[in-house]
């Protein structure tokens, strides 16, 4: 079987209001971790789509 490798995942964490973004494999893990609160974000797979994080963890 083969392995899935996802460019980056995204974490919605409704109890403390914020996102967090994980991106960049490093040796089988994500090195970037980034916890957002009030940003706008670009997904990687779709990097001319822009997102207001407060829009997903307001909603």
């Amino acid at each position: 079987m083969q392995k899935q490798v996802y460019l980056e995942y995204w974490v919605v964490n409704l109890k403390k209001l914020h996102l967090v973004v994980y991106r960049e494999i490093l040796d089988a893990e994500y090195a970037t971790k980034l916890t957002l609160t009030g940003e706008i974000i670009q997904p990687l797979a779709f990097p001319d789509v822009s997102v207001a994080v407060e829009q997903i963890i307001n909603s």
